[in-house]
């Protein structure tokens, strides 16, 4: 099953507490307050982002890794989809 979620973050500008949007479609969605400050808010929201570009990543070194033609080697593709998850995740490549 793959996951489509998306999230988004801020600062509510009553009280400063971070918060995260959770976005399952464009019309179904659910705020709640983070029990933590911005940064972190910001890190967990990333991550949720990257989920769909991890999956891809791991899936494409996956099918390289069963594929007799390329011995076991990633393909420059799986490798760039590596690449994009790490980014997403806040990882330099």
């Amino acid at each position: 099953m793959s996951i489509t979620l998306s999230a988004e973050f801020g600062l509510r500008e009553q009280d400063g507490k971070a918060w995260i949007t959770l976005k399952a479609r464009e019309t179904e969605s659910v705020t709640f307050i983070w029990p933590g400050g911005i940064k972190r808010a910001g890190a967990v929201a990333q991550a949720i982002n990257a989920i769909g570009k991890a999956e891809a990543a791991l899936k494409a070194a996956r099918k390289d890794c069963r594929d007799p033609d390329t011995d076991s080697a990633l393909s420059t593709k799986a490798g760039e989809l590596l690449d994009e998850a790490l980014m997403a995740l806040g990882v330099k490549p």
